[in-house]
């Protein structure tokens, strides 16, 4: 798998919640537009719609793009059934890899500043 590039957090006007996924049952779609039912929110899918057209209705909805991550203020998948979350998996690499960097970071800069003192 390619290495991600970094990326900066977008603002946006509504908080930001984006469905990984297809929009069909097994993978929590009928959950997920109860729980966000009434709230002012934006919604991006990755997916297919496979439920229905007009499944999304009367909401603020979104087709993601190759930047989803970057508008992403929540990523939400209340699947049942998931055999491969590539793109959760591919967050959580990214997400781990950059934590490791920053320390590494940190540690470097440490390291300078204690031999300086010495």
């Amino acid at each position: 798998m390619p290495k991600a590039k970094a990326f900066e957090k977008e603002k946006n006007e509504k908080f930001t919640i984006v469905f990984p996924a297809s929009t069909v049952g097994r993978k929590g779609c009928y959950e997920l537009r109860e729980a966000v039912r009434g709230l002012d929110v934006k919604l991006i899918t990755l997916g297919a719609v496979i439920e229905s057209a007009d499944f999304w209705q009367g909401f603020d909805v979104e087709k993601g793009s190759d930047n989803w991550l970057e508008k992403a203020d929540l990523v939400v998948l209340p699947a049942f059934i998931e055999h491969k979350p590539r793109r959760i998996k591919k967050i959580i690499k990214d997400i781990n890899r950059e934590r490791r960097e920053r320390r590494e970071k940190r540690r470097s800069k440490q390291a300078s500043k204690s031999k300086e003192v010495l």
